[in-house]
């Protein structure tokens, strides 16, 4: 399957630490191997959710968790590097200033060339941007948010066009 995807012109590869509990990331690393796709491919992934049960930094935002997090996804992906490295949930205790300035560290170590947030509140994402752009560190480069017709969370609850206004 994945031979045809890279046959078909697959280039995007999107998973996380935690997905099959890094099962994703080490057959997703073996394939990319045998196949020799590594420069071909932008290869994301993401953390934040505890893979260490009873570890205070076996999960989270926090700086330790991130760039243990990022080791551990490069060793399984059998690679030096990301392409995009995403903050897959935001904490709600971890300070904006630690997430972005070890964004900022990862990025300039060369161990991801970009870096981004899924799942957070679209406030969270300005800010991070803003304070990204104040402080002269890596920007946000990337959102990955649920939204189709169904799930519409990433609106605000008081967002209604004009026009239905007059509908009641």
């Amino acid at each position: 399957m994945f031979r045809r995807y890279l046959e078909a012109g697959g280039n995007f590869i999107n998973t996380a630490d935690v997905y099959a509990a890094g099962n994703s990331e080490e057959l997703l690393g073996t394939l990319i191997r045998e196949t020799d796709s590594r420069d071909r491919l932008v290869v994301a992934t993401k953390f934040s959710m505890a893979t260490q049960p009873g570890n205070p930094n076996g999960g989270g935002n926090g700086r330790k968790h991130l760039l243990a997090a990022l080791d551990g996804s490069l060793r399984r992906l059998q690679t030096d590097y990301v392409d995009l490295y995403l903050l897959h949930a935001w904490d709600t205790m971890t300070p904006m200033e630690e997430v972005l300035s070890t964004f900022d560290t990862v990025v300039r170590a060369g161990k991801a060339r970009a870096v981004g947030l899924s799942n957070v509140p679209a406030w969270y994402a300005a800010k991070a941007q803003m304070l990204a752009q104040a402080r002269g560190w890596e920007p946000v480069t990337a959102l990955e948010l649920e939204y189709s017709l169904i799930t519409r969370q990433i609106e605000p609850s008081t967002f209604r066009p004009r026009w239905m206004a007059a509908w009641g």
